[in-house]
């Protein structure tokens, strides 16, 4: 049985420390990757659409969001992503 990584916390990922550029996948969910700027840390959803064209979607500042709700999110943004609904982009 595959070993399953422990859930990190938001210090944890408030102790990232990534350069401008640098990415890092959040475990036990898939799409979500952490990447880092000049001066902070943003959530990022990386997907792959219908036309296999990858897409970025930026869901928000590390600070201002947890990282479980940055997980809830991720999940319906790759829904949409992959179901290619960009209309619905716009009301969130």
């Amino acid at each position: 049985m595959a070993k399953r990584h422990r859930d990190l916390t938001d210090a944890d990922v408030a102790a990232f420390n990534l350069k401008a550029g640098k990415n890092k996948a959040i475990p036990n969910c898939p799409h979500l990757f952490v990447r880092g700027h000049d001066r902070s840390m943003a959530y990022y959803v990386i997907a792959r659409g219908p036309a296999g064209r990858q897409v970025w979607h930026k869901l928000g500042r590390v600070g201002d969001m947890k990282v479980d709700d940055a997980r809830a999110a991720a999940r319906q943004v790759v829904a949409r992503i992959k179901g290619f609904r960009w209309c619905m982009f716009l009301t969130v």
